[in-house]
């Protein structure tokens, strides 16, 4: 009776318990959470994927019974119906205005205040917000500061974070950096599970272009998936993009942005936009340069039942790389490697199973022989040739300049692709189609 009284102001406080349907939670599948009326009136008017999630039942079903007349709500939630893609049609009905709110690590204030003993991994830390949200009238858009203020485990305030709204005129992060470029697949190619060992134990062969030069393994471009993404010399074993003459200057330079900058629980459902601006020339030679020494590249020479696949990501190959143009930091970080290959590795003077003169990758120089003999000889019956090669570690100064590199990459990226509130200046993507590259050989 009681929503029959248009003069009864509605205050709803949800936390609304969270479910995907045909995602794992815990060790439970929630196999029956689009199976129910909500879920099908949703699925009627084509909101997707926000059908499948419970909470997101929840406040349709608000919206539906309660929008007219209008309401307030306070939602615990995640911040996925803020910025992910998949909540997008239903974004475009639900239009509340944002009052404020805080937010505060799941893990710190759920579980650590029971004291039960976890362990400490990255994915397993996120934010949960407290948003106050008007909804006496619709707002005519999403664009408002989703600014929330941060409280740590001791319950006092530590600043504030600005979410981005999901925008599909920034979204093509992927395409603008990663252009799958396809021509004939002609060329056999090993797929590999690492750099060096064959996936299941034996040669098994993908068909690739030509052209290819190696590929780059991708799941996302969100905080969830950054863990996934690393650069190979062969194809993936799973979902990637190849590596061609046309687009590797692209593809490395996004990849240098999207690993750059680190995993935190605050930017835990953040995703990566394509640049509001074209890079410069400066910031372009920075980006190469730290996806050739980030520690996700796994580019390297192998030999594979006989067969070479030698590693073409060879930073000293000026055909291919010229780091003239890298900033003071770029430059000291090259400086370092050039001192590391030739004095530590001495990769100029090395006769190695591979070749004379190869680029070996510097995923083989820094990787603990044993890490990788381990899983070669199980598969293989016999040790993995080279040892020599194997667990040269970096001096505290080559790692260091790797590190500033690091930050610098990360400061562009975050201004670049995860700020809010930037005006579109670029005009297409600056690496491929009739602009010229970057490097030219």
């Amino acid at each position: 009776m009681s929503r029959a009284n248009k003069n009864i102001k509605w205050l709803f406080f949800i936390n609304p318990p969270y479910a995907e349907a045909g995602t794992a939670i815990g060790r439970e599948y929630k196999t029956g959470v689009k199976l129910s009326n909500i879920a099908d009136e949703m699925k009627a008017k084509k909101m997707g994927r926000s059908a499948n999630e419970l909470k997101m039942q929840f406040l349709y079903k608000i919206e539906r019974d309660f929008g007219k007349r209008g309401y307030y709500l306070g939602l615990f939630s995640t911040p996925k119906w803020i910025t992910k893609p998949s909540q997008e049609e239903f974004r475009k009905i639900w239009k509340p205005k944002f009052d404020g709110g805080f937010m505060l690590n799941a893990i710190e204030h759920f579980i650590q205040q029971t004291n039960e003993k976890y362990e400490l991994k990255a994915h397993g830390h996120f934010p949960i917000l407290f948003s106050l949200l008007d909804r006496r009238e619709k707002m005519k858009t999403w664009n408002q500061d989703w600014t929330y203020g941060l409280i740590d485990n001791h319950a006092k305030a530590a600043g504030a974070k600005t979410f981005l709204v999901f925008d599909e005129k920034r979204l093509a992060f992927i395409k603008y950096f990663f252009p799958n470029i396809r021509t004939d697949t002609i060329k056999p190619l090993p797929r590999m599970s690492s750099a060096v060992i064959p996936c299941n134990g034996k040669n098994i062969e993908g068909k690739a272009a030509a052209d290819c030069l190696g590929a780059m393994k991708l799941k996302g471009i969100d905080f969830l998936n950054q863990q996934y993404a690393f650069l190979l010399s062969a194809l993936p074993s799973s979902s990637g993009v190849v590596i061609n003459p046309t687009n590797y200057n692209s593809i490395l330079t996004g990849f240098a942005l999207y690993k750059s900058v680190k995993y935190d629980w605050r930017n835990h459902e953040d995703i990566f936009y394509a640049p509001y601006r074209d890079l410069t020339d400066k910031e372009k030679a920075d980006c190469l340069l730290y996806a050739l020494l980030e520690n996700k590249n796994n580019t390297a020479t192998a030999r594979v039942d006989g067969n070479m696949l030698y590693n073409w990501f060879n930073p000293f190959d000026k055909a291919k790389f010229n780091f003239a143009k890298c900033s003071k930091t770029g430059k000291k970080a090259f400086a370092e490697l050039t001192d590391y290959c030739e004095n530590r590795v001495q990769w100029r003077k090395l006769e190695t199973p591979y070749g004379y003169g190869e680029w070996l990758g510097l995923y083989q120089y820094r990787t603990d022989y044993e890490q990788v003999n381990r899983t070669y000889k199980k598969k293989f019956g016999r040790n993995y040739p080279n040892k020599d090669l194997y667990g040269i570690v970096y001096p505290d100064s080559f790692q260091k300049a790797v590190e500033a590199l690091r930050q610098q990459v990360e400061a562009l990226a975050i201004d670049l692709c995860l700020s809010a509130g930037k005006t579109i200046t670029r005009t297409q993507n600056s690496f491929i189609g009739k602009e010229k590259p970057l490097l030219e050989k």
